[in-house]
């Protein structure tokens, strides 16, 4: 790879939008986001994105520069299939045994086997061109660019950041708050779903969760939404998920919830009723 090429590489992978947003200031603006992050942002701990985190990578790796002008430059060339960062590895370890899995999974265009990441609905949100080694870093990356992007259909991030403000004054990825914490908390992953049973119990959290078979075995339809006899007119206008069900339109890929699927369907009707 020549030296243009790497630049290129570099380019496109580094997040402006995202370092802007998180790193703002004089020096910031006047140097440009690419250039204050080589000069002194990356030995100050600064991310190139929401997925790679340097201080992370060096604790974990230890990986000089080797022969390049940042670290985050020597993984994209030397080290992509390595884990870049603390949340990444959050996600991978709560979702999928191994890297053969998640490499099937990805291969398939499918989604982990607990329902908690799916690569085809995670793309059909990305409307930007935003670049990224794989899947789970992406949805990091676009996450902490500003947009409102969900893992799977089975949680909600604007829900979960609306429905509980701590998250949101936290400041921290819903999802990543979620299978670190929420779900062991009873949190709702959206609207209409709710825990199957208590998991605040549950010691070692991401091994738990990487062994679920089924999204069944965490989540069930929220009793609030199990209509009688799919009686639309139960729902009502002023129903809290009026706005968010939206966010689940589209090709639903919901097996493995009871009534789930069907619910959307009577939604998606009554909706269409009332415009």
């Amino acid at each position: 790879m020549t030296d243009a090429e790497e630049g290129r590489n570099l380019e496109a992978y580094f997040s402006e939008r995202f370092y802007q947003r998180h790193y703002s200031g004089y020096s910031v603006y006047r140097r440009g986001a690419l250039k204050h992050y080589l000069s002194e942002g990356e030995q100050n701990g600064y991310s190139p994105n929401g997925y790679f985190d340097p201080k992370w990578w060096s604790r974990e790796y230890g990986v000089e520069k080797s022969g390049h002008d940042s670290i985050f430059e020597s993984y994209l060339t030397n080290y992509r299939n390595t884990i870049p960062g603390e949340d990444y590895s959050l996600i991978f370890n709560s979702c999928f045994s191994d890297e053969r899995e998640m490499a099937d999974v990805l291969a398939a265009g499918g989604r982990s086997r607990n329902g908690l990441f799916d690569f085809s609905f995670l793309l059909s949100q990305n409307k930007t061109d935003a670049r990224a080694p794989d899947p789970i870093a992406l949805f990091l990356r676009l996450a902490g660019e500003g947009y409102n992007v969900s893992p799977t259909r089975f949680f909600d991030s604007r829900f979960y950041a609306s429905e509980y403000r701590d998250v949101a004054e936290a400041k921290v990825n819903p999802f990543v708050h979620y299978i670190k914490n929420g779900l062991f908390e009873n949190r709702k992953p959206c609207a209409f779903l709710r825990c199957r049973k208590n998991f605040s119990e549950i010691k070692n959290k991401a091994h738990f969760l990487s062994s679920i078979r089924t999204p069944s075995e965490l989540f069930e339809l929220d009793g609030r939404y199990e209509l009688d006899g799919w009686d639309i007119s139960a729902l009502g206008q002023g129903s809290r998920v009026f706005t968010a069900v939206n966010h689940f339109f589209g090709e639903p890929q919901l097996s493995g919830i009871r009534d789930f699927e069907k619910m959307i369907e009577v939604y998606a009707a009554y909706l269409e009723g009332e415009r």
